[in-house]
């Protein structure tokens, strides 16, 4: 069982992922398939075990645009930059309890309500910082000039974690399949729906 310690998550892979952006398009995929999606607390068949014993189905954070102004609108016209989750699994997984973080020194900084994702299936969470809006609106914005965005079960096993440098207005960073291992920019956006499309 491999768990990323703090050194990792904060020191080599935000060194490598800045030197990615620098390097471009094939190397940013290399660079991001090998440094992003660091996650602990699994058994032998890839569930996330908390502590105390609850099993979870591992999830991904697939893509996310950080500087969205005309690529998608909310329920109530605004553009807010988002994040969209996959689940991989023959099952629907309810998110209540799961926490979601652009810090991940701080884990439960927004905890996610009454939200389900359905299996083989795609759930789109708006990072505008206007929760009040609904459960799918987080408590917090991305940074466009690079951040980290985090994804974690309610017993704080992470799920998903990533951090990323500077992004383009309207491009977003996407899996190239979805839960794959490599990533890459692009302008044709696939929010809430597969990257493979």
């Amino acid at each position: 069982m491999r768990q990323c310690g703090q050194e990792e998550q904060h020191g080599p892979r935000v060194a490598f992922n800045a030197l990615s952006w620098r390097l471009g398009g094939s190397m940013l995929s290399l660079f991001l398939g090998l440094f992003f999606g660091c996650a602990g607390g699994t058994d032998d068949t890839g569930t996330l075990v908390d502590s105390d014993g609850q099993e979870w189905p591992r999830l991904w954070i697939n893509e996310f645009m950080a500087s969205n102004k005309e690529t998608l609108e909310d329920s109530t016209g605004a553009s807010p930059d988002w994040v969209e989750i996959y689940n991989d699994t023959s099952e629907t997984v309810d998110l209540e309890g799961w926490t979601v973080s652009d810090n991940l020194g701080e884990p439960d900084k927004h905890t996610l309500g009454a939200l389900e994702i359905p299996a083989n299936g795609f759930l789109l969470l708006y990072a505008g910082g206007t929760p009040e809006v609904g459960e799918q609106h987080l408590s917090f914005k991305l940074g466009s000039g690079g951040e980290e965005i985090g994804l974690y079960t309610p017993g704080g096993q992470v799920s998903d974690e990533l951090d990323f440098g500077p992004q383009e207005q309207d491009v977003s960073t996407a899996r190239t399949t979805d839960g794959g291992s490599e990533w890459t920019t692009t302008a044709d956006a696939t929010p809430g729906e597969s990257n493979e499309d």
